[in-house]
């Protein structure tokens, strides 16, 4: 841009007089801010994100499954620099997708840990099962994520060059992801969350106890095995439900199928496509092959 402005500049004296030209499109300056409108997106992701976290896991939990975010982001770019990917708007796009992502990961090694200490398992040996037991589930998910975006990678066509970038920075993302919550998260899980109480100890939750705050009432310890087993009207529901679909699965089957069919049909005639939005910048290019 500022080359090719100071080029202009050096051109407009040469020039004879009586004839002029203006910059009518600063590509430079509508590129850089549609990259600034994605990047201050990206910012609010990140923050909605570690906010929920927060609210939904508590704060230890939440923190340990949060500082995955930063350093994935961190490890995205270093990838996509070393592998010549620019921040653009597909690049952005896609590492604001990664973030409801690479936090899943983190977040199922980090429950798995609490809930296998709640359950009396002795820290140390929980962190190591989590990070056993969860490796495969979670390759496997990030791997079907993936195959999933693969067509818009090895199409063979001119929107593979705007696309493939969506699908090598997911790739990114979510492989540090998997590392990290093998790796990272077990350690932070082992420092830094609460030892879960002797057996048969009772406890009282704080959102037990917040519950009971809000009622003017005393909360009741919980033994642990039944707050660890998910004792609770959400997760009886839940349980219900899915015994149910269990004991006819081919009724489960059919109700899947039903809903897939019907989310294409509604896709096809509700949502507009286009694969590119309408620019806002009002200009057209025109090519010439002069001999």
């Amino acid at each position: 841009g500022p080359e090719v402005m100071r080029v202009v500049e050096e051109t407009k004296a040469d020039l004879p007089a009586g004839l002029a030209f203006h910059t009518g499109v600063y590509q430079p300056e509508v590129v850089q801010g549609l990259t600034s409108e994605f990047v201050w997106s990206l910012l609010q992701a990140v923050a909605i994100v570690i906010g929920v976290l927060l609210l939904a896991r508590g704060a230890r939990t939440g923190l340990v499954v949060a500082s995955s975010i930063p350093l994935t982001m961190f490890a995205a770019f270093l990838c996509m620099q070393f592998f010549d990917i620019s921040i653009n708007q597909m690049s952005l796009t896609a590492l604001i997708v990664a973030l409801g992502l690479l936090v899943d990961n983190s977040s199922v090694v980090a429950e798995q840990v609490r809930t296998d200490t709640q359950q009396g398992k002795p820290k140390r040996q929980a962190v190591l099962d989590a990070a056993r037991e969860m490796a495969l589930p979670l390759f496997v998910a990030s791997a079907c994520t993936l195959a999933a975006l693969l067509p818009t990678y090895l199409a063979e066509s001119a929107s593979a060059e705007y696309t493939s970038a969506l699908f090598e920075v997911l790739l990114f993302s979510l492989a540090v992801s998997w590392l990290l919550a093998l790796t990272l998260i077990p350690v932070l899980c082992m420092a830094f969350l609460a030892t879960g109480t002797s057996a048969g100890a009772p406890k009282v939750s704080r959102w037990a106890r917040l519950k009971a705050r809000l009622r003017g009432r005393t909360a009741e310890p919980v033994a642990p095995e039944t707050e660890a087993g998910y004792d609770s009207r959400l997760y009886r529901t839940y349980r219900g439900v899915l015994t149910g679909m269990v004991r006819r699965p081919w009724l489960s089957l059919g109700g899947f199928v039903a809903v897939l069919v019907g989310s294409f049909a509604l896709f096809g005639s509700l949502v507009p496509q286009q694969f590119f939005p309408t620019k806002e910048v009002e200009v057209f290019t025109v090519e010439l092959d002069l001999p």
